[in-house]
């Protein structure tokens, strides 16, 4: 139980800079290709450093998440990718941010079925944050969009919608777990 609460205070934290991120991506969706991949590989990072500290925090208590450290890795290298070399990346955007979004609604399903087995208060808010990106990461990477900008709208969108699920998951799990 102890690490289901480190690992939604952890989640509380990304979900938070996803919200951000997505806000940004609303508000400016014609920023320039090395702006948009630089702030994303950063973030990606971040995101991968996350996984890594949650593996790191798991090993030191003798728990086996190496689910932690495999997405960690993919995120970082995924944002060292971003950094290095943007035109190419931002061709195949659309695939990548599906890529992505399906990867973090897999992420997610251990989660979900925690949320239900303790049972915590509404755990159909563990299961839309798993399931939307799950959805929204499938069509991206079978109907991309034709037009950047509304791409970048699109994922901003998916963004703060997954990252306040998230967020909303943390407060509700809290208040069941506090009791």
């Amino acid at each position: 139980m102890l690490v289901f609460i480190r690992s939604t205070i952890t989640s509380f934290w990304t979900s938070l800079v996803t919200v951000i991120l997505g806000i940004v991506l609303v508000i400016f969706p014609s920023a320039s290709i090395t702006i948009f991949c630089t702030g994303a590989g950063i973030a990606l990072i971040l995101y991968g450093l996350t996984y890594l500290f949650r593996y790191w925090q798991g090993k030191r208590q003798n728990v086996s998440l190496n689910t932690e450290l495999f997405f960690g890795l993919i995120f970082a290298v995924l944002g060292l990718l971003f950094l290095s070399v943007p035109t190419i990346i931002f061709s195949i955007l659309p695939f990548v941010l599906g890529a992505l979004l399906l990867l973090a609604g897999l992420c997610k399903i251990p989660l979900v079925k925690d949320a239900f087995q303790i049972p915590l208060p509404h755990p159909w808010l563990f299961l839309l944050s798993s399931l939307i990106p799950i959805v929204l990461g499938l069509i991206l990477l079978f109907n991309p969009f034709g037009v950047i900008t509304s791409l970048i709208v699109f994922f901003g969108i998916c963004l703060i919608v997954n990252g306040a699920l998230d967020i909303f998951g943390y407060f509700f799990s809290r208040n069941k777990l506090q009791k």
